[in-house]
């Protein structure tokens, strides 16, 4: 029939595009098409983080004042140190003025859209990451058999420890980085392929940028420099001598990088604060710390191969300390002494899963605290870079287990294989896409991650913190509000229990006896916390509140102040401050408080309806002990704030005519009248100050 025939035709024809799409992108990995593909594979994966705020220290990034300026402040992040105040008992001098660069340029382009724009910008460069990455493998490492390439990234893509890459923007860095290093790659194979299209010259300039753009991102770039040397005698006809004389100028580079990065920021080794909260070997042995960092090691090659639980934090005491008779380090050993060794004997025939075992350990050598400490355990951030090589490793694993499979003509094993890699990938795209929703803000990141790990002290603080914050808000429902109030003091005194010192736990669990008005435990957690550290400006801010809502106005007075000196640019202190100073009746010093506030920000209601009071209790006073020079000038400050109060003129009428001022008292009289015309009071004090 012929609508039979159209149909088969019809199937034909899509068959046949189907099958010249799924070509182009196998067969030509730096088409047009594959880049749409992986830019797709990246979108699917990610689009629903496109909705979620902003996250853990993300804000860092965004308050940044340089960023904050948009184009303008792009010079001066090239000229100084990235984050130089470090994070919180940590910090290190960082240099990454490309990452912030991208932020500012969106700071420009979108500031109504952000942080959608900034999500959107990271989807992006995790497809491009995707697209050369394949290019790499498929054209370079495994031109024979691409899909090899296919299947190494495939498991990059889907890996779920990927998510605090992409969902954090913060980690920005990491995906240029990476992108800067798998492009220069790139671009130096392609230099020295017989069949580029380009001229040596411009692959090579390519390289040379995108090795500076990822060196700008990120420190971890200047492994890529050692990577070339690496990739060049696996996958290249190269002899050694040829090899070293071609890396040779790029390990140079790295050379000037850090010179130039030492002679602008300085040589400074890290700095952890003395706890274990952020120095989790402080006050232990050498041994255990050594046999603890052998278990993180073997713990980031489980997290490749079972990434579940995933978490954001994975501080003190998140992890146990180990020593060597624990059985976890000795299989740690064997693990790592085992994948040492096979590297070591397939390395001389170019095995590539000896080059993926050797690239995965060797850029994690420096992020797992081995060389230097990176102020914390373990980082799901830092197996971006080395991921890949594990991902090389596992495909080849698996295409030689297949191969062998087909060798041995064990075809049952077929739909086995097929259906165990079909729920693999569906689960690795549940996992992400159930971790993307996690890392939609602070509250869903804390309160889910404080789940999967129970004893980790700064998560219940940061569970303890987020249910303060909910119970705060306004018309809120009492048993809902004290339902987030017995949570918080749930999580804060976890944290308490598992480190009795932290002073920010204490102070936090204090805010909530506060809001529970049992002002006893409050004072008792507030002390506390300021015994163990007496720069806590929110514990002197709620001490000092505490006091004065039991009407200490002496006691809350200093703690005010405390707080107001350690930050003084927090307007909720000092209005507080006033406040204090207003009902303890010391009117000049809330005059003072509050006028510096509106100086600041004239925005500020609460404070311009503070200061009229004081001001007008101040004139109040004066008239009373008859200094009728000093209550004019107050009462003039209060009618300049609310002009069309005529009650405050009245009263500044009658006082200038107590001072023998009558021609102010007439004017204040007519500007009366001009307002309300037929005032009898205004229009009969007229006529006697006329008599």
């Amino acid at each position: 029939m012929p609508g039979s025939h159209r149909t088969e035709r019809n199937a034909r024809k899509s068959k046949n595009l189907l099958e010249s799409w799924l070509y182009s992108v196998w067969a030509k990995p730096s088409s047009k098409l594959c880049f749409i593909f992986w830019s797709v594979v990246s979108l699917l994966l990610y689009a629903n983080t496109l909705s979620n705020d902003y996250a853990l220290d993300d804000v860092n990034i965004i308050r940044n004042q340089q960023v904050q300026k948009g184009i303008a402040g792009i010079p001066a992040l090239f000229t100084q140190a990235s984050l130089p105040s470090g994070v919180e008992g940590y910090q290190a001098p960082y240099y990454r003025p490309f990452t912030l660069a991208t932020f500012a340029l969106e700071a420009n382009l979108g500031r109504r859209a952000a942080p959608t724009l900034s999500h959107g910008t990271n989807i992006f460069l995790y497809g491009c990451i995707l697209f050369f990455a394949y290019a790499l493998l498929a054209e370079y490492f495994f031109p024979h058999r691409p899909i090899i390439a296919f299947i190494a990234i495939v498991l990059f893509a889907l890996h779920p420890i990927h998510t605090e890459v992409v969902a954090n923007l913060k980690s920005r860095d990491e995906l240029l980085s990476l992108l800067g290093g798998i492009l220069f790659l790139w671009s130096i194979f392609r230099s020295l392929s017989k069949d580029s299209t380009g001229s040596t010259i411009f692959y090579q300039s390519t390289a040379l940028l995108a090795l500076t753009g990822a060196l700008l991102s990120k420190e971890n770039a200047i492994y890529f420099p050692f990577l070339l040397p690496l990739s060049l005698y696996f996958f290249s006809p190269l002899s050694f001598k040829k090899i070293i004389k071609l890396s040779t100028p790029w390990l140079a580079l790295v050379g000037i990088y850090l010179a130039l990065r030492a002679a602008l920021l300085g040589i400074y080794p890290p700095i952890l604060a003395s706890n274990p909260l952020f120095d989790r070997f402080h006050a232990v042995s050498i041994e255990i710390e050594y046999a603890t960092l052998l278990y993180f090691f073997a713990k980031y090659w489980i997290m490749i191969i079972f990434p579940y639980p995933l978490c954001a934090d994975y501080s003190y005491y998140h992890f146990s300390h180990f020593n060597f008779q624990n059985f976890q380090v000795w299989l740690s050993v064997l693990l790592l002494s085992m994948g040492f060794l096979y590297s070591l004997v397939q390395f001389k025939d170019r095995s590539p899963i000896a080059f993926g075992l050797i690239w995965f350990n060797f850029t994690l050598l420096l992020v797992s605290n081995w060389i230097i400490d990176m102020g914390g355990a373990v980082a799901e951030r830092f197996l971006f870079l080395p991921s890949l090589g594990a991902c090389v490793a596992l495909a080849n694993s698996l295409w030689h287990g297949y191969q062998w499979c087909r060798l041995q003509k064990l075809t049952y094993l077929s739909p086995i294989i097929w259906g165990i890699s079909i729920f693999a990938v569906g689960l690795d795209i549940r996992l992400v896409w159930a971790r993307n929703k996690e890392w939609k803000n602070n509250n869903t990141l804390f309160l889910a991650d404080v789940q999967k790990s129970p004893n980790n002290v700064h998560l219940n603080h940061a569970a303890g913190a987020t249910y303060l914050m909910f119970a705060k808000r306004q018309s809120l429902p009492l048993p809902k509000r004290n339902l987030y109030l017995d949570s918080a003091a749930y999580f804060l005194q976890r944290a308490l229990v598992l480190y009795p010192n932290y002073a920010k736990a204490h102070c936090d669990l204090g805010r909530v006896y506060f809001q529970k008005q049992e002002w006893h435990n409050a004072e008792k957690e507030l002390t506390h916390a300021l015994n163990l550290d007496s720069t806590l400006h929110l514990a002197w801010f709620n001490l000092g509140s505490l006091y004065a809502q039991n009407k200490n106005y002496s006691k809350a007075i200093y703690a005010l102040q405390k707080a107001v000196s350690l930050q003084p640019n927090a307007l909720n202190y000092r209005y507080n401050l006033g406040l204090t100073y207003l009902r303890a009746n010391e009117l000049l010093e809330a005059e003072k408080n509050f006028e510096y506030i509106i100086k600041v920000n004239p925005f500020y209601p609460q404070a311009q309806a503070a200061y009229l009071k004081t001001v007008l209790t101040l004139a109040d006073t004066l008239i009373a002990k008859a200094e009728y020079l000093q209550a004019k000038q107050y009462l003039q400050k209060a009618i300049r704030m609310q002009p069309m109060a005529i009650e405050l003129k009245f009263k500044l009428a009658k006082v200038a005519t107590q001072n023998q001022e009558y021609e102010l008292a007439r004017a204040v009289y007519e500007s009366i009248l001009q307002v309300v015309p037929q005032n009898s009071q205004a229009l009969q004090e007229l006529a006697k100050l006329r008599k």
